[in-house]
């Protein structure tokens, strides 16, 4: 889970997850941050690394969908707001 109100943009849990499953990208006025859980290996090194804590990792979990695009969760930032896509 990414609590939005704490995220920074500082991609130090991009850069450490193994599998590429979590992504933060620069867009100008912010930052977009992006998890697909269908990659995720669940070893809670971003939660581990996070500055902000903004990362918190739970014992529940659903990985069985129908579409994988139901499996990724996308947060746009831009200066003051978020908006989860």
């Amino acid at each position: 889970m990414l609590r939005v109100d704490r995220c920074t943009g500082d991609g130090a849990c991009a850069r450490v997850c193994p599998s590429g499953a979590i992504s933060v990208v620069g867009d100008g006025d912010g930052w977009v941050w992006e998890l697909t859980d269908a990659r995720c290996v669940f070893c809670g090194l971003c939660q581990d690394v996070c500055p902000s804590q903004a990362i918190l990792l739970s014992n529940e979990f659903e990985v069985s969908v129908r579409d994988v695009a139901d499996l990724t969760m996308r947060v746009t930032f831009t200066s003051s707001t978020e908006t989860p896509t």
